[in-house]
């Protein structure tokens, strides 16, 4: 859901604001799990648990990097840092995103900018990268930000294909994710989708070749692999609670 003042962005009103990039812990990063796409899913899956959900607007399935266990929990920011090499594009995006004429909703997206960010600051300030230059030129940052957004939208139809094809072959099984700290306490995430491991074994023949071919098979050994950032979450999780009486 989109929060703020969402306008297009424009490089006479914009022209003193920048963008302080190093504000990792703002509201935008306050979450517990995050979009992700098949154009980033090779480093993500060495960093954080990848599942798949179903966008609650479109019903289509598509990949979650899991955050935290709670709503806004987000565990890679301790003391200010990300605790991770790597960062999600849906993330690093912000305070930008694209939006769609409602009368012509197959036109090229335009990019406007959410100004009650936080992460806006005035040109001025030292941390802040400018977002236009002074000939109102897109600035080295925003030309970054461009090319980011382009590769998340072909990123998002790539991964709804390979996410319809695992589906089409009986791949995905739904799942809870049941967490249990070193404290006892519990909880659990549910509405996610897992790899089916005994579909995947089983697969033979034209199916087999398919997935092969398709890049259907390295998705779920991705994916696979990525679920071992699980315990990580917990032992960061367990670190930050009091035991139990």
């Amino acid at each position: 859901m989109n929060t703020g003042n969402i306008v297009l962005l424009d490089p006479v009103t914009h022209n003193k604001l920048g963008v302080n990039t190093t504000k990792l812990n703002s509201t935008h990063h306050q979450v517990n799990r995050v979009y992700i796409n098949i154009n980033e899913l090779s480093n993500l899956v060495h960093e954080y648990p990848i599942f798949i959900n179903k966008n609650s607007v479109t019903g289509q399935f598509q990949l979650n990097a899991i955050l935290g266990f709670e709503t806004g929990e987000n565990l890679y920011l301790q003391n200010e840092q990300w605790n991770a090499r790597f960062i999600p594009m849906d993330l690093l995006r912000h305070p930008f995103q694209v939006i769609f004429s409602e009368n012509n909703p197959k036109a090229t997206g335009q990019i406007a900018i959410n100004e009650s960010s936080e992460l806006l600051e005035n040109i001025a300030h030292e941390k802040a990268e400018a977002i236009f230059d002074h000939n109102g030129n897109p600035s080295p940052y925003l030309l970054r930000i461009q090319k980011m957004i382009t590769q998340l939208m072909s990123g998002a139809q790539l991964s709804r294909i390979a996410l319809q094809g695992l589906h089409q072959h009986k791949l995905l099984m739904p799942i809870t994710l049941d967490i249990t700290l070193n404290n006892g306490a519990q909880s659990a995430l549910e509405g996610f989708y897992g790899i089916d491991e005994n579909a995947l074994q089983k697969l033979s023949g034209a199916a087999l070749e398919e997935c092969h071919k398709k890049g259907y098979l390295n998705l779920c050994y991705l994916l696979l692999s990525s679920a071992t950032h699980l315990e990580k979450l917990i032992s960061w999780k367990s670190n930050l609670i009091t035991p139990l009486a």
